[in-house]
């Protein structure tokens, strides 16, 4: 069994935002990741990690995303998971967002942020990401622990129920999720949810 767990970066939005959010929260976890088992791991070359990366005027530029793509390789490496999210991953989430422009990661017009954060869970070829979708930043700080919460519901509904497609998204927003996942084929396909 596989007990290492890999990671990826995701972000869109401007260069103001990916300097304020997603290239500290890059730095710091790389600072961190040989110590707390962590390996910085490119997207793998697989039909549902499929992302459009040309630029395009889509209506995107308005909207910021940012987050992180988890990789775990069995069910104990997801136990593992639970005490690496709450001792390592999230006080440095939270140190970055604190430090983080309000006016730079929302936009003078209070656009929204979304906060990803994606399980691979490579025993059973799911991809499941949850997203906090909010224009606060002290919502995106006080509901991290939602995200956790949702990827441990997600985990047992992976169990339990047989879904066709490989991808799960579940989005927070003003406080509530949606209990069935929303399946899709790909993270192009998320993304294109998740902005709009």
């Amino acid at each position: 069994m596989n007990s290492e767990i890999g990671y990826s970066i995701l972000s869109s939005g401007n260069a103001r935002f990916l300097r304020a959010l997603p290239i500290p929260l890059a730095s710091n976890l790389a600072s961190i990741a040989e110590d707390s088992g962590l390996k910085y791991r490119q997207l793998p070359d697989d039909m549902v990690f499929a992302v459009d990366s040309r630029p395009k005027a889509l209506g995107f530029e308005a909207a910021a995303a940012v987050g992180i793509l988890l990789f775990v390789g069995s069910w104990f490496a997801s136990k593992i998971l639970d005490e690496i999210y709450d001792i390592k991953l999230k006080p440095i989430i939270r140190n970055v967002i604190q430090k983080a422009d309000e006016i730079i990661i929302f936009g003078t017009r209070k656009r929204p942020l979304s906060f990803v954060v994606g399980i691979n869970h490579q025993d059973i070829e799911k991809l499941v990401i949850v997203v906090l979708k909010t224009n606060e930043k002290g919502e995106l700080l006080d509901k991290l622990e939602m995200i956790k919460n949702v990827h441990a519901t997600a985990r047992l509904n992976l169990e339990q129920a047989k879904y066709e497609l490989p991808l799960l998204l579940y989005i927070i927003q003003d406080g509530r999720v949606n209990l069935e996942p929303i399946q899709l084929h790909n993270i192009q396909e998320a993304f294109e949810r998740i902005l709009t």
